[in-house]
């Protein structure tokens, strides 16, 4: 663990929180109760996770919608996510499991090892405090935020095509109304279209793709309604 932690440049004050938290509970039953494992360190570091990412994607450039920042930060900080992420920290490499968790595949487990991410984020967190956290998850998820494709996850324009097409032969398309803002924070107005004609709603968004997105938004509440 000492070489684990030299290699990501971490001086630890207190070892055994690391070892904490890649010690598995299925390896903590086998070795009796004075053996902790990364439960309770896990706990911690969702939160402190949730509060980071949450941070990274407020202050990335160019301001996101609440919904929008809900969508990348459940992105960012799922199983799959964290997954990733802990294998190239190598995580996957220094885990302490049990025989039988070893022997079905645990150390490529996906939510094994996404646990352990956090609760070795929450061990950071404790040993070296806020700041030196930050900057830890701020390497990691970073390029991560910049590189999302939001409008993606908010496939509002499939949703109504499909809606639209399910019951008629009849066509939706998209016509910008203005652009307005800074080159930095643009604001663009979207209509969604019936057959070129009906308009259905409008939406806004910082780019094109978003734009459309909402006013396709809009559109499915009006249907629901």
């Amino acid at each position: 663990m000492k070489e684990f932690l030299k290699g990501l440049n971490i001086e630890t004050n207190n070892l055994d929180l690391y070892i904490q938290a890649v010690t598995h509970p299925s390896y903590a039953n086998e070795h009796g109760e004075d053996c902790k494992h990364l439960e309770r360190l896990e706990f911690m570091g969702d939160a402190v996770l949730q509060l980071m990412v949450s941070h990274l994607i407020y202050y990335k450039e160019g301001s996101f919608l609440e919904g929008e920042m809900s969508l990348i930060r459940s992105k960012l900080v799922r199983a799959d996510s964290l997954c990733n992420e802990a294998k190239k920290l190598g995580l996957d490499k220094v885990l302490n499991l049990g025989v039988g968790e070893e022997k079905s595949g645990g150390r490529n487990g996906k939510n094994i090892l996404a646990d352990a991410f956090e609760a070795f984020v929450a061990a950071i967190y404790l040993d070296k405090g806020f700041d030196f956290t930050f900057e830890f998850v701020k390497s990691v998820f970073s390029k991560l935020v910049d590189e999302i494709d939001v409008a993606s996850l908010l496939d509002y324009k499939s949703k109504l095509q499909e809606l639209v097409q399910a019951d008629t032969k009849q066509s939706v398309s998209y016509r910008e109304v203005s652009h307005s803002g800074t080159s930095n924070n643009p604001i663009y107005v979207f209509e969604v279209l019936l057959d070129d004609e009906i308009v259905l709603a409008t939406g806004t968004g910082k780019s094109k793709k978003l734009a459309q997105q909402d006013a396709a938004k809009n559109a499915l509440e009006k249907c629901s309604k």
